[in-house]
């Protein structure tokens, strides 16, 4: 027995309990009565799992015995609440679960259909839905084509204008037009391909005209809506052009009268070098002249070097000659000397001699005829004495002369000898400077040398100064050629001096 209460509440107070048993045979009997020839079947569980009403009998709670989902095992027909479930059944059939669970009792109430029988009932919708459909659709085709080809016949002038736009094709013109939402919708394809086509045949003349270098050009129409950002591109483009080619003249002419003046700096350096190389090249020589000179001095010098070292050891030998000289003028001196004594003594024997003759003489003269003979020889000794004493005289006077003459002679010796000592002091200071010059010469010899080294450099820097200056005065003078033609296309530009009145740069062109 099952018993099924309702409470019962008026205004919200409780007033008691509706209540009703039910005997659970009749509710077999309610769901036995259900159609299962095709295999299919009713179930109902309570709050708590129980199965109350099963298609297997074996399922089935009677009044021995209670039968839950716990004791036979399976969850499908409780999981099957508010979903489809396919799952395989107590006879290994496949079948679908569908259940609802009652939100008051929590009771469960469900149907098990064979797969077949499912698969069998879809196609059978699915074909009668399609068969439906499709007579559906037919009956819609001709209604649409009877309706398309009366009401929206314009709609494929309209097509045809969009896709006239699409092409960039904007001579658009309806025949017939409406007052309707087609109506306003093919004067607005009209508007907007007359618009268009305005503002692109401005546009063209505007391109055209700044291909031909006019660049004072301005927009003229209307621009609505995303049009407005085209004209102020083409606004801008003018702007920056005239801008841009304004700087570009004034930088071609500066460039122009620079490359001039470069070409001829160029130029002028270039004769300059020229004329440097040519002076360098005569400094070359006039120093290869003089280094030949230093070098021939040097030479003679070093000769002169050798003929003074050998006058000076001539002058030494010449020295020790004269020393040996004096050595024998004093030699000489003393002998005189000592003649002058043998002389003076002479002198006394042919005195005493005269003496003695006189004394002879007179005692000649006492002998009388006995002493003539006598005083014939006092006479001879007489005589010879008076010769003797002359003679002694003139060799006296001879003497005297010599030892004169030798004593002259040892002071001319001894000049000599003083001369030659300076002479050799004088040649060996000749010989050193003559050494220094030698060293000076050779010194002043690679000086030269160095210098006709750096002097070359020098002339090689500037003949390659002077090939670079050339060719810097015909990169000057191509410079200045490309200036003009620079000069030329840009006057092919008209610029707007109003443009560049902004830039401040009128008055530099």
């Amino acid at each position: 027995m099952v018993t099924l209460a309702l409470p019962i509440t008026i205004d919200g107070t409780f007033q008691g309990v509706l209540a009703r048993d039910v005997n659970m045979s009749s509710i077999n009997d309610m769901f036995e009565a259900y159609d299962r020839s095709d295999g299919s079947y009713m179930y109902l569980l309570d709050a708590t799992g129980t199965i109350l009403s099963h298609g297997n009998a074996d399922y089935e709670t009677t009044k021995d015995r209670l039968v839950t989902l716990e004791q036979v095992g399976d969850n499908t027909m409780q999981d099957a609440v508010g979903k489809m479930l396919l799952r395989e059944d107590y006879d290994q059939q496949k079948r679908y679960f569908y259940a609802m669970e009652e939100p008051d009792s929590y009771w469960i109430v469900g149907i098990a259909y064979p797969e077949k029988v499912v698969q069998q009932e879809i196609v059978q919708q699915v074909l009668g839905s399609f068969i439906v459909f499709f007579l559906a659709v037919l009956v819609d085709l001709v209604i649409l084509t009877v309706i398309m080809k009366r009401k929206f016949a314009p709609i494929h002038a309209v097509t045809q204008a969009a896709q006239k736009l699409e092409r960039g094709e904007f001579d658009i013109e309806f025949q017939n037009s409406s007052r309707d939402e087609l109506g306003v919708l093919q004067n607005s394809f009209e508007d907007t391909g007359t618009y268009l086509r305005s503002v692109i045949q401005e546009l063209a003349y505007i391109l055209q005209e700044l291909s031909k270098g006019n660049l004072t050009v301005k927009t003229t129409l209307d621009y609505r809506g995303e049009f407005v950002e085209i004209e102020q591109a083409v606004h801008n483009i003018i702007k920056q052009m005239n801008y841009v080619m304004g700087n570009i003249e004034r930088a071609g002419y500066q460039v122009s009268s620079e490359a001039a003046q470069v070409s001829t700096s160029a130029q002028y350096l270039s004769e300059n070098s020229m004329t440097q190389a040519i002076q360098v090249e005569s400094i070359v020589k006039d120093m290869q002249q003089v280094k030949n000179a230093v070098e021939e001095n040097t030479d003679r010098t070093v000769t002169t070097e050798s003929v003074t070292t050998e006058v000076s050891k001539k002058l030494e030998e010449s020295k020790a000659r004269m020393k040996q000289m004096m050595q024998e003028m004093e030699k000489i001196k003393s002998a005189s000397n000592q003649i002058g004594n043998i002389i003076k003594t002479i002198e006394d024997i042919s005195f005493q001699t005269n003496i003695l003759a006189l004394n002879a003489a007179v005692e000649a003269a006492r002998a009388g005829a006995a002493g003539k003979g006598f005083a014939v020889v006092a006479d001879e000794v007489r005589a010879l004495a008076n010769k003797s004493a002359m003679a002694a005289q003139d060799t006296t006077a001879l003497i005297q002369t010599s030892i004169d003459t030798v004593e002259r002679g040892a002071e001319v010796a001894q000049l000599t000898e003083q001369a030659l000592l300076n002479a050799v002091e004088l040649s060996n200071q000749v010989s050193q400077e003559t050494q220094i010059i030698v060293e000076i010469s050779q010194q002043q010899s690679a000086n030269i040398d160095n210098i006709t080294q750096t002097v070359s450099g020098f002339s090689n820097m500037i003949q390659n100064n002077t090939a670079t200056a050339e060719e810097n005065a015909a990169v000057s003078e191509r410079m200045a050629n490309e200036a003009k033609i620079l000069q030329e296309l840009l006057s092919k530009f008209v610029l707007d001096k109003r443009e560049l009145q902004d830039e401040q740069d009128v008055e530099d062109l």
